[in-house]
């Protein structure tokens, strides 16, 4: 089995990876899939502090855990045997994409009620004032789900969270809740 090699020092190539693809999409899976997994583990780390001290949240990061854990997973799966090089463009594809993944799989906690979800993979879903709803204490949450022939409404919660919960997610992660509190 031959395997393809790039000469990065002729002037053909002038330096950079050849422009013969615009991404490389497995590479970029494969290092988002890691960060999940790393993700993945750190939640499964905060389970481990819950069930220490003994509180009822352990479950919930156990699901976000097995979230990050199987989409990592199969992104890796996927990026099996990339090639190697990566271009300033890939760089930027996974800084985005890994920031936007890891605030899709794990920001907000929606509980919806059981039965058949009011969306489907691929639609875009837009929850107008949701800073003033978790920070109201709201008992539902009223989210839209976009549709060619207009909006179509839906109800989401956000379970039992604390006063604490409720801040961090308002200030937007923990590094602002823990420099706001200790500037107090």
């Amino acid at each position: 089995m031959s395997q393809t090699t790039y000469d990065f020092q002729s002037k053909e190539n002038n330096g950079h990876a050849p422009l013969n693809n615009i991404i490389n999409a497995k590479l970029i899976a494969y290092v988002i899939g890691i960060l999940l997994w790393v993700e993945g583990g750190m939640l499964l780390i905060c389970m481990g502090v819950s069930l220490l001290y003994r509180e009822d949240s352990y479950k919930y990061f156990l699901y976000a855990a097995g979230i990050n854990l199987i989409t990592g997973g199969g992104l890796t799966a996927y990026g099996k045997g990339a090639k190697t090089w990566m271009t300033r463009r890939d760089g930027y594809c996974i800084v985005t994409l890994t920031w936007l993944m890891f605030t899709i799989l794990g920001m907000l906690p929606f509980l919806i009620p059981q039965g058949e979800l009011p969306f489907t993979n691929g639609d875009f879903l837009f929850f107008p004032h949701i800073r003033e709803a978790v920070a109201d204490k709201a008992d539902s949450i009223t989210g839209y789900v976009v549709k060619e022939d207009g909006l179509k409404e839906f109800q989401v919660t956000l379970g039992e969270l604390t006063d604490d919960e409720r801040e961090i997610i308002l200030k937007g992660c923990l590094i602002n809740y823990y420099r706001d509190s200790s500037e107090e």
